[in-house]
């Protein structure tokens, strides 16, 4: 038997709960729901910062851009072999405007940060 926290009535615990703290009363879950995300936003605060997204931002920018240069180097390669007339410039700037168009559209919410 265990003690609810929040009206305080003793319940048995489902087994496969290890520390159970609130009965089966719908009230008693959601005050325990709460409590549980009040706790985790204590625990991972810096997770709201600001300069925490910056950086998580700065660095999936560093990961694409290291792509984009992994990605010309092949082509330019691959022109000369050819001996195809391609600007590697020309299209460095073009693949790198479009990829990151692409990828802003597509994470949006990750940009409105």
């Amino acid at each position: 038997m265990c003690t609810c926290e929040f009206c305080n009535t003793e319940f048995t615990p489902r087994p496969q709960v290890k520390n159970p703290r609130a009965c089966n009363n719908n009230p008693c879950q959601r005050l325990r729901q709460a409590a549980n995300e009040r706790e985790w936003r204590q625990l991972n605060d810096h997770l709201n910062s600001k300069e925490y997204h910056q950086i998580r931002r700065n660095q999936r920018i560093d990961k694409i851009k290291k792509i984009n240069a992994v990605v010309i180097k092949s082509l330019s390669i691959g022109a000369e072999f050819l001996g195809l007339p391609i600007d590697v410039k020309v299209f460095c700037g073009h693949f790198e405007h479009h990829f990151f168009r692409t990828w802003a559209e597509e994470n949006k919410q990750v940009l409105d940060c």
